[in-house]
């Protein structure tokens, strides 16, 4: 029969290296979406669509010293060193990482992220060490480009609309980076909208994407 405690497991993508928590932190998930709205004269406000904000995963726990002979824990082999070192190391380097929430038997939860936080420290003499981790999802850019052409119709289908409507303090460039992640994209947004001069914009206006 396999073990039915809820694991937290850690692996670099790059070399299919894993680390398990030797005690479960519980996992809290945030997700949100980013409403875009715009004022357009006569109209009032209006909803132009939602994105999906990127998941953060924040977690306290401890890691156990092997001194202390805790019987309840996955691995009672490594130092909090071993662990702290690790975690340490992948949030300097950006390191893809994939977490999995699970039991033996059941997957609960699982995302490609990287590591946005993390603080650790000793808070008394038992060489045990509090740890607090944030993690945040990692989406790969799935734009691709042939002859500089954006495949504009992933970003429509992620955006929720084919038309983007300037706000206050858009730029061409601000908008590029918004919608496909790159802001030498102006250039594109300029030519589809035949626009003659990037620098001139108009809140409420209407640009294809």
């Amino acid at each position: 029969m396999g073990d039915d405690r809820r694991k937290l497991i850690l692996t670099k993508v790059k070399d299919n290296f894993s680390i398990l928590f030797p005690l479960t932190p519980f996992p809290k998930f945030s997700s949100s979406m980013n409403i875009s709205t715009a004022e357009l004269f006569g109209h009032g406000e209006t909803d132009t669509g939602a994105i999906r904000n990127l998941t953060k995963i924040t977690m306290d726990g401890i890691l156990p010293h092997p001194k202390n002979n805790y019987d309840f824990v996955f691995n009672n082999d490594y130092t909090p060193g071993y662990y702290t070192n690790y975690l340490y190391d992948w949030m300097i380097n950006q390191n893809n990482l994939l977490m999995s929430y699970r039991t033996d038997t059941q997957k609960i939860s699982h995302l490609n992220c990287r590591i946005e936080k993390f603080d650790f420290a000793e808070e008394d003499g038992s060489k045990n060490i509090k740890f607090n981790l944030t993690l945040r999802e990692y989406r790969e850019n799935k734009l691709t480009d042939s002859d500089d052409v954006v495949n504009s119709q992933y970003v429509i289908d992620s955006y929720g609309s084919d038309t983007y409507y300037v706000g206050e303090g858009d730029t061409l460039i601000t908008i590029a980076a918004k919608l496909y992640g790159d802001s030498s994209k102006w250039n594109y947004l300029m030519n589809k909208n035949n626009l003659k001069n990037p620098l001139i914009l108009e809140v409420g206006q209407g640009l294809k994407i």
